[in-house]
């Protein structure tokens, strides 16, 4: 769903009316705890949940993204 958005949305809608700050921020968040090792939270219970699913979809969808791009890199070879 990301990638296809990540495509179709500038035919249809300007992306700043669909992401604002906020998630801007998460994903700064994102890469600010996994190149430092930050903990999330002091215990998974602590955690809160909708970060962790936020993370989670930042994750799955940096990943599909990398495999677009070593797909794309590999076609040109």
């Amino acid at each position: 769903m990301g990638q296809e958005m990540w495509f179709l949305v500038p035919l249809f809608a300007n992306p700043q009316y669909l992401l604002n700050e906020e998630f801007f921020n998460l994903i700064n968040e994102f890469h600010y705890i996994q190149d430092y090792n930050i903990p999330l939270g002091k215990t998974l219970d602590e955690t809160d949940a909708h970060k962790l699913e936020y993370f989670t979809i930042i994750k799955n969808e940096m990943a599909v993204a990398l495999k677009t791009k070593q797909d794309k890199d590999a076609k040109k070879n």
